[in-house]
């Protein structure tokens, strides 16, 4: 425990560090066009090259920047303006009009109390420059995120309706003729509490029962920020192990009493968390046991995994084997201790179990990466020139947001009436003919299918980027 908390001392001066350089960089540069190059990732995702300051770094980074070109804000943009501040705030689960009016009531608000409180204020400043004359320009930068684009993905591609719906792929009406905003990280965390509960009311020792009444209280106090980031990893190859370390860390985060900060509990909670996903969403699962098979297929003779986009871009999925590290020792100028560098080895020979650990996430990735080049080429057709990009949230002016959310939409329904997955599926089957599997083989490779969804009905949900 006390290596644990001695890391996380590390990390917050690793993120103060980071943030006092992004300082530095922003005074040098302040009154002056700055530009960052990208380059794409072997996935097509796109990475600002420079370091320090840029468009993709964390809450009080990405507050020191706006567009050089601003904009005189129509009624659309103002609306949109208003209802972004509260979203940074924190009240991003209500309706647009509600959040409009929402906006409206913080524009005095102290921004430390807002979920993301450096772009809170950079915005709320933006806002005022407006509110006091309504010509003033606008220079800030409106995004809009994915309701978890791997859940999205996964869910379309295999049919499963029900993890749609809880993504927001496609929209849920409730009573008052309103979509309703569903939350895949409150389901989960909601289930997770109805098992806690099913586990209390059997035979337990109480030792046992003391923990669960711990996890129990977790869960109804902080479930959707608990079940957050097992859910989304769930897409991209999360193993219970994995689960176990991210809250094994939540407890510490949570600063719950020490004596409850153990790994055995981790992976009590762990198994909670991952059983109640299943049901939520089962379409990450089964699309990871499919791609999995096909890389083990294909992998085992030795060679890379290779797949296009719809879009034309290649992807080439490739781990080779990892050889003994060398180590160097060495005394830094007025240290007092040794610092050990470790240089980590590959060979030439491929890994298939490091492949296939890694394929699920890889081949999402291309996916999300191939909607962002789809919205940012149309956007640039349509003459949105300012915006940027960070893999699953897009941004650009206010006046610009609503036409970029219906362009996302429209992108996104193209790309799965194309059928990805029965197009990636012929491509893997060539590839493991040509390495020699037979015919025979690749029958009994299943391609997940869990229902039909709809997917013209993503043109009406209000969720599916918010």
């Amino acid at each position: 425990l006390y290596q644990a908390e001695a890391r996380d001392f590390e990390s917050a001066m690793g993120k103060y560090r980071a943030v006092k350089m992004a300082i530095e960089i922003a005074n040098d540069y302040k009154g002056q066009d700055i530009y960052f190059p990208h380059n794409y990732d072997s996935r097509g995702r796109v990475y600002p090259i420079p370091v320090g300051l840029s468009p993709q770094g964390s809450d009080a980074v990405k507050a020191m920047l706006s567009y050089k070109e601003g904009q005189v804000l129509n009624r659309d943009g103002a609306a949109w303006a208003f209802a972004y501040l509260a979203s940074l705030y924190g009240d991003d689960k209500l309706h647009f009009d509600d959040r409009v009016a929402r906006g409206m009531e913080l524009m005095d608000e102290d921004y430390k109390d807002a979920d993301e409180p450096y772009q809170f204020l950079s915005h709320q400043i933006e806002l005022r420059k407006v509110v006091e004359d309504p010509k003033a320009t606008f220079n800030g930068r409106i995004h809009l995120d994915a309701c978890n684009s791997g859940s999205q993905f996964t869910s379309a591609l295999t049919g499963d309706v029900r993890g749609c719906e809880a993504t927001n792929v496609i929209p849920t009406i409730g009573e008052d003729g309103l979509c309703d905003r569903q939350d895949a990280y409150l389901l989960v965390a909601n289930k997770s509490i109805e098992l806690t509960n099913s586990i209390l009311s059997g035979e337990l020792s109480d030792e046992d029962r003391e923990v669960y009444e711990e996890l129990l209280r977790l869960l109804k106090e902080h479930g959707r920020k608990i079940c957050k980031r097992p859910v989304m990893v769930s897409n991209y190859g999360g193993t219970a192990g994995g689960r176990a370390d991210m809250l094994y860390d939540m407890f510490r985060d949570l600063k719950i009493d020490r004596k409850y900060i153990t790994k055995a509990n981790a992976i009590k909670f762990a198994k909670i968390i991952g059983d109640s996903i299943t049901g939520v969403l089962n379409g990450g699962k089964a699309f990871e046991k499919y791609i999995q098979t096909m890389n083990n297929v294909i992998a085992k003779g030795g060679t890379e995994v290779v797949w296009n986009t719809s879009d034309g871009f290649k992807v080439i999925h490739v781990k080779n084997k990892q050889l003994k590290p060398k180590r160097i020792s060495i005394v830094l100028p007025k240290s007092r201790r040794y610092t050990d560098i470790r240089n980590i080895v590959y060979s030439k020979e491929v890994s298939p179990s490091k492949m296939r650990s890694a394929i699920s996430p890889n081949y999402i990735h291309s996916l999300d990466a191939e909607l962002l080049r789809r919205v940012a080429l149309r956007m640039r057709d349509e003459g949105i020139e300012s915006s940027d990009w960070i893999h699953d949230s897009f941004g650009c002016l206010p006046n610009e947001v609503g036409r970029m959310l219906e362009i996302t939409k429209e992108e996104f329904l193209e790309m799965m009436e194309k059928d990805p997955l029965s197009f990636l599926d012929r491509e893997l089957r060539r590839q493991a003919i040509r390495n020699g599997v037979s015919e025979k083989q690749l029958s009994k490779v299943v391609v997940p299918n869990l229902g039909i969804v709809e997917f013209s009905k993503v043109l009406e949900s209000e969720w599916f980027f918010s």
